[in-house]
């Protein structure tokens, strides 16, 4: 009697340890586990958005509008840009200045859907891309600062695309300091895609709005995130100059953009430090799930045990 109440309470205790255990090990697990889910399928958003682009049949008229309104307007935008003397943080949940949203809107395109995708082959990531940044959006994904131009090329314009450096689940932005000089950078805007290439990278403070000026009879690119953990509290910027038009995504700069991640890794022009980087959710998510399924396993044996 005193031996079976012992033997049952040995029972429940280790029942009680796997459950604790189990709960510790899927807390730890889903984060990363999120991060490659999302990662995983950005392949196929991306594949999904080019598809409903090239199904649409009015989207040259828009980008054709798009070139032809900013032509236009080139000298006022310059000027506009050149005055702004202060980045609108963004990252601090400050409202969107919506200095082209009645344009926009005029030739169909709805600001708070996706308008495209930026990839770095380099990292082996894209991301969704918005327009007329603020904060709901760069949770989404990365977003073109207001102030700035559109991600549709010219000279003497500077689009800036604002992205967190890593966002609950999400990678986003956190590797981009790994870029250097020639790394390529590739926009795809309402289908037309733009190549650019890294040419410098800087940390600036927030009211620095003078580093985010139009250069000009240059065509730039920046991309922006916050940095300096655990206070945030300075943005690094990534500048690259525009290169090409309407890019081959199999064919940029010798590295492949890589349509998904077993093309990533086996990618011999990527640094393997720079692939452990990208995998590392993978690893983690999937050595976890099976220490999950093995601790299940244990569970249902000592359950099933008299």
């Amino acid at each position: 009697m005193y031996l079976s109440a012992r033997r049952k309470s040995l029972k429940t205790r280790k029942i009680i340890g796997l459950l604790i255990f189990l709960f510790g090990i899927s807390l730890v697990t889903y984060p990363f586990l999120s991060m490659s889910i999302d990662d995983f399928t950005q392949y196929e958003r991306n594949r999904e958005f080019e598809e409903e682009i090239s199904r649409d049949r009015h989207i040259n008229d828009k980008i054709k509008k798009l070139y032809d309104r900013r032509n236009r307007t080139k000298t006022s935008n310059t000027q506009t840009n050149s005055s702004n003397e202060n980045i609108r943080d963004v990252f601090a949940g400050e409202d969107s200045v919506n200095i082209e949203k009645n344009d926009l809107r005029d030739l169909g395109i709805n600001l708070n859907k996706k308008v495209g995708f930026v990839s770095i082959p380099k990292l082996g990531q894209s991301f969704d891309l918005y327009l007329d940044a603020n904060y709901e959006k760069i949770a989404k994904g990365v977003a073109v600062l207001s102030e700035s131009d559109l991600p549709v090329g010219g000279k003497g314009k500077r689009t800036v695309i604002a992205g967190h450096s890593g966002y609950y689940n999400k990678v986003m932005f956190l590797n981009i300091h790994k870029l250097q000089s020639g790394d390529s950078i590739i926009v795809n805007f309402l289908g037309k895609k733009i190549e650019y290439k890294v040419y410098g990278m800087e940390k600036i403070y927030p009211e620095q709005g003078d580093k985010l000026k139009p250069i000009e009879s240059e065509d730039t690119l920046t991309l922006l995130t916050c940095t300096q953990a655990p206070r945030y509290d300075m943005r690094l910027l990534v500048n690259a100059r525009r290169v090409a038009d309407n890019v081959q995504t199999n064919s940029v700069n010798n590295t492949i953009a890589n349509d998904s991640i077993v093309e990533y890794i086996s990618d011999k022009n990527v640094e393997p430090a720079i692939k452990i980087r990208k995998i590392f959710p993978y690893v983690i998510s999937a050595f976890n799930i099976i220490l999950i399924i093995i601790i299940l396993l244990k569970l249902y044996r000592v359950i099933k045990s008299k």
